[in-house]
């Protein structure tokens, strides 16, 4: 008789982790997903050419910019289970910035 080892099982998407994708809460602060009618937000804070000496990234020029980074952010939200949390202000409700992340391309 021998024993039978098995594999262990493959750990779990990102996407199971993240769905619904968490929304972060602080009494000053939410953290959340970016949504469509964030546009204008996004774009208000990423024009600004001082976040240039902030970031990776250069300021937005266009709403066009703006709108297809929003698109890809709210993509990766479908594709990766995870992406951008954007911080919004609570007193105004107005977003002010972002955490992104990037994902290793080597995860399986």
């Amino acid at each position: 008789m021998t024993d039978s080892i098995s594999a262990p099982e493959a750990p779990s998407p990102l996407s199971a982790l993240f769905t619904p994708f968490p929304t972060l809460t602080t009494p000053r602060l939410t953290l959340r997903a970016l949504r469509q009618d964030d546009l204008q937000d996004l774009f208000d804070y990423a024009s600004d050419p001082e976040i240039d000496r902030y970031t990776p990234w250069t300021h937005y020029q266009s709403l066009a910019e703006a709108q297809a980074d929003l698109d890809e952010f709210i993509a990766e939200y479908e594709r990766d289970g995870l992406g951008a949390w954007e911080i919004e202000h609570s007193t105004d409700q107005r977003l002010i910035g972002g955490v992104n992340h990037a994902i290793s391309k080597c995860m399986p």
